[in-house]
């Protein structure tokens, strides 16, 4: 299924609104509209802030609406580098945290059940996401 960016925004809202992503993190959102500050092959970035600390500049990567994402394996692997990458260098985004989360919706696209899947195979049921959430570096 190709997705729509209205769709796949839609469905981030409501996984944000029942703090499903990362609890605590709030994507933020101008005119209604989700802050897309980049798209590339394989994800989305969004702009996410700390409930608890709104100064600070947080994204969000999100990996999965086209299907295009790395095992777990790969995943948890690339966490892990880009974890220690960025306890060496000041200029490699710092990791916070990662996770994957498995959907399931309805026929209107509404969420009907939401569960984490760390290390779990990739099947057809539902929609497999991958999300990590980093610092934002200065522009």
């Amino acid at each position: 299924m190709v997705w729509e960016q209205s769709e796949i925004e839609k469905i981030l809202c409501d996984l944000d609104a029942k703090q499903c992503i990362f609890p605590g993190y709030e994507l933020v959102k101008v005119n209604n509209q989700l802050c897309l500050v980049g798209k590339g092959g394989f994800s989305s970035v969004y702009e996410i802030k700390c409930l608890e600390n709104p100064e600070k500049k947080y994204v969000l990567k999100v990996m999965g609406f086209d299907k295009k994402i790395m095992t777990s394996e790969n995943f948890w692997n690339t966490v892990k580098l880009q974890y220690s990458l960025s306890e060496q260098n000041q200029y490699v985004c710092r990791l916070i945290s990662a996770r994957e989360l498995r959907i399931i919706l309805d026929e209107e696209a509404r969420l009907q059940e939401v569960a984490e899947v760390q290390g779990e195979a990739w099947n057809e049921e539902g929609i497999h996401l991958q999300f990590i959430l980093m610092e934002r570096l200065q522009d």
